[in-house]
């Protein structure tokens, strides 16, 4: 997405200072920003720059680029993740954990595990803050406690995820497909699109329903499925 604005920016802005995130601000007509801020419908604060870095960031996007060009200045949003290399169901699984942007950052950007300096150099942050957060993310189990401590220490990401990831691997695929040609599921359409006995088949529906990438509909023999908010999310992003 493009936005483009006429006039050239007003000093003290410039390019360099929104591409560090400052909050600077200065007003092309002073009377009228006024006006508007005594209304209470904006602010003078030249926040808005940095709170579209941290929502890009947020969202694992591209930083937003800015350039100055024949008069106008423009802000380019880019709908590109800035990690390309985890499967679709590994960047689902990162999005619900209960950790900061940066911890995120790492396990997308490192599925297979990591070390103490890519934590610092992927998120700018020093050896004892990238030490604290990476030991946070083992005390809630996100990743393993490193075999060897010191500069070689390494860190894996906990078994059960790598299981979570290999499960919906094997079955959000799947899925998308025959809710693009169909509405809902039974369980005996999952039992025989995975081949799976029926007791599976009921543990494995309940699990995608916990997780939110089904929705149960009915009760009995006449329960079905319908796609949830996270099989729903995935397949958009999917299509991008």
């Amino acid at each position: 997405m493009e936005v483009k604005n006429p006039g050239e920016l007003v000093p003290p802005v410039t390019l360099d200072l929104l591409r560090q995130r400052k909050p600077v601000h200065a007003s092309r007509n002073p009377l009228i920003v006024r006006l508007l801020a005594d209304l209470g419908l904006m602010r003078e604060e030249g926040e808005g720059i940095p709170r579209i870095f941290d929502e890009m960031e947020g969202s694992f996007l591209q930083p937003p680029e800015f350039t100055v060009e024949a008069g106008e200045f423009m802000v380019i949003l880019r709908n590109e993740p800035t990690f390309t290399g985890p499967s679709q169901e590994w960047q689902d699984i990162v999005q619900t954990m209960p950790l900061s942007v940066a911890q995120k950052r790492i396990l997308l950007a490192r599925p297979e595990g990591f070390a103490n300096e890519d934590y610092r150099h992927l998120n700018k942050v020093d050896r004892d803050q990238a030490y604290r957060e990476i030991q946070d993310m083992v005390s809630k189990g996100m990743i393993m406690p490193a075999e060897a401590p010191g500069r070689g220490a390494f860190y894996h990401i906990a078994p059960d995820l790598r299981e979570a990831e290999a499960f919906l691997q094997a079955r959000l695929p799947r899925l998308r497909e025959y809710f693009a040609a169909r509405k809902y599921l039974t369980n005996a359409a999952f039992r025989e699109m995975f081949q799976v006995p029926r007791v599976r088949a009921v543990r494995e529906l309940n699990r995608l329903v916990r997780e939110g990438y089904l929705k149960l509909q009915g009760k009995g023999r006449g329960a079905r499925y319908v796609p949830g908010p996270g099989l729903e999310t995935s397949a958009r992003v999917g299509k991008k």
